[in-house]
């Protein structure tokens, strides 16, 4: 599958969740940055984010006029393949939980 075509099933798993809180600005690119260097504790810091609280930052860096560069973007897809595959065993991940 695609990149653009994983970035839209998170894109619509987030979109079952209510919108809400935003995190703290920047603390989502942060942990992005963080996955780069220590993935794991940066996949738990994610998932200790609200659902909306990552859709929100989700789509702030996917907006046009964006400044995340490409490399950001892919750092964070994989970011969310990590965090879907690391709980998939445990059957967190579903359409209806608001996994992002």
């Amino acid at each position: 599958m695609c990149r653009l075509g994983i970035f839209g099933i998170v894109l619509a798993l987030l979109a079952a969740t209510p919108r809400a809180a935003r995190p703290p600005a920047g603390e989502y690119r942060a942990i992005v940055e963080q996955f780069a260097d220590t993935p794991d504790e940066a996949i738990t810091k994610m998932l200790a984010l609200p659902g909306d609280a990552v859709g929100n930052a989700v789509r702030d860096a996917t907006r046009a006029g964006s400044n995340w560069t490409v490399d950001a973007i892919d750092r964070a897809l994989l970011l969310h393949g990590d965090a879907a595959i690391a709980l998939a065993p445990s059957g967190r991940c579903s359409i209806d939980q608001g996994f992002a």
